[in-house]
């Protein structure tokens, strides 16, 4: 162990599951979003409920698979479309999604996590690789990390290569071994919790 973690020179964490517990983050964010439709826009929660919308995103990622990947983009354009047949203008997506997205990074880190980067980051280049639309910057914590990409960002959703890849180039300075803590290898010592591939959230 001592060995390899000399020769690794960066570590790429997930984020949801991992640096916090995302069902309560997108629990949150998907309640906040129901109570501002209820205010602004009610026909929209009276002819959808929460469910619905998950398996209309369900739906349109399996429509378009070249674009799945991208839970932002999803997420928006069932909003749009939501919004068409209940009688309002697709725009409500865009202020509708800023609303869920606001809500979705605000969010409590696990208690281990700040004192983790802390120490991590004085040993190792840090990046963060998601399948999610987390923004650290709102978090917070972007500052620890050298290397901030979301599925959106490379086009792909892990655990397909080209993710991984598209990270590798983004430190391509460096020539790196790559350690992910929640798609290749898991070091059992790292004081921060949740290392299973993440949930699609977003």
């Amino acid at each position: 162990m001592g060995a390899m973690l000399t020769a690794i020179q960066a570590i790429c964490f997930d984020l949801d599951n991992t640096l916090w517990d995302s069902a309560v983050v997108i629990g949150r964010a998907e309640q906040r979003l129901q109570a501002w439709l209820e205010t602004h826009y009610p026909r929209l929660p009276q002819a959808f409920s929460t469910e619905a919308m998950r398996l209309d995103r369900l739906a349109l990622m399996q429509a378009e698979p070249t674009r799945a990947h991208d839970l932002s983009y999803i997420r928006r354009e069932c909003l749009a479309r939501h919004a068409v047949q209940v009688g309002y203008t697709p725009a409500v997506a865009a202020a509708a999604f800023e609303v869920f997205l606001a809500a979705r990074n605000e969010l409590q880190l696990f208690v281990d996590v700040q004192p983790a980067l802390a120490e991590l980051g004085q040993r190792f280049r840090l990046a963060s690789l998601t399948n999610g639309n987390a923004d650290l910057a709102r978090v917070g914590i972007r500052d620890w990390f050298a290397v901030s990409l979301t599925a959106a960002d490379v086009g792909a959703a892990k655990p397909h290569a080209q993710a991984f890849e598209a990270t590798l180039r983004a430190r391509s300075t460096c020539a790196l071994r790559r350690s992910c803590t929640s798609a290749t290898i898991r070091i059992s010592m790292l004081p921060v919790r949740g290392l299973p591939a993440c949930a699609q959230s977003g």
